[in-house]
């Protein structure tokens, strides 16, 4: 089986280390809309806001 170049290997490395940071930001991005998400919840279970401005808008 034949061996990448040294410099096409750095190549391959450099991507699948781009890869990496793109799946690394992508799972921190969710997890803060996950956050987000149940913060909103919470503050609409509780009454602390309400969705009544959003419907007022659409009438």
């Amino acid at each position: 089986m034949p061996i990448p170049s040294i410099d096409e290997q750095h190549e391959i490395i450099g991507t699948l280390q781009a890869c990496d940071r793109k799946i690394q930001a992508l799972e921190k991005e969710l997890t803060l809309i996950d956050e987000l998400f149940h913060a909103m919840l919470e503050q609409l279970m509780t009454g602390k806001i309400s969705t009544q401005p959003l419907t007022e808008t659409y009438v």
